[in-house]
Parts: C-alpha cells; sequence; structure tokens
C-alpha cells in the first residue's frame, strides 16, 4: 500500500466524506464497509511516522458544500454512514 503525503490524505478524506453523503446504500455490504476502512487507514494510519492529523477547516468545509448543493449529497445521509462506521469499527475492536 503506498503511504500518501499529507496533502493526499487531507484530499482523500474529504472525498471520503462527499462519498459517504451521497447514498444511504454505500455501506449495506461488508466489502463495500471493508473498503471504507481500508481507505481510512491509509489516511489516518502511517507506521513509519506520527498518525494524520485531520483539518478541522478541511471538514466544515466539506460539509458546507455538500450543505449547500443537494447534488453533491446529504448532511443526514454523511452522519447516518458515520454513525454505521463507527458501530463497525468499535464492533471490530
Amino acid at each position: 500500500m503506498r503511504i500518501l503525503n499529507e496533502q493526499e490524505k487531507r484530499d482523500s478524506l474529504n472525498d471520503v466524506l462527499i462519498e459517504l453523503s451521497k447514498s444511504q446504500d454505500i455501506l449495506k455490504e461488508p466489502k463495500d464497509r471493508a473498503s471504507f476502512f481500508v481507505r481510512l487507514e491509509s489516511i489516518y494510519y502511517n507506521y513509519e511516522k506520527e498518525n494524520f492529523r485531520h483539518y478541522y477547516s478541511d471538514i466544515f468545509s466539506t460539509l458546507t458544500l455538500i450543505d449547500g448543493d443537494a447534488s453533491i449529497g446529504s448532511l443526514d445521509i454523511l452522519a447516518q454512514n458515520i454513525q454505521t462506521i463507527e458501530a463497525y469499527w468499535t464492533y471490530a475492536d
């Protein structure tokens, strides 16, 4: 797995948030959830140096973008999908 630089991680996290805001069915299948877990792990975890810390300003910008344009996604769907990820992530621990 290729290690992403900081800007790539910031961009990838924003992409993940937008994807998660588009559909309530995006995490229904175990393989789809696993795919998001791998993506999030590649963003946040780095075995060679400090783990990534997201920028709240990036997240706020992405949330504002989603909130301002219904064609991009829905904050309600994003919240549901984040809850699903958290529930499965906690269960995996």
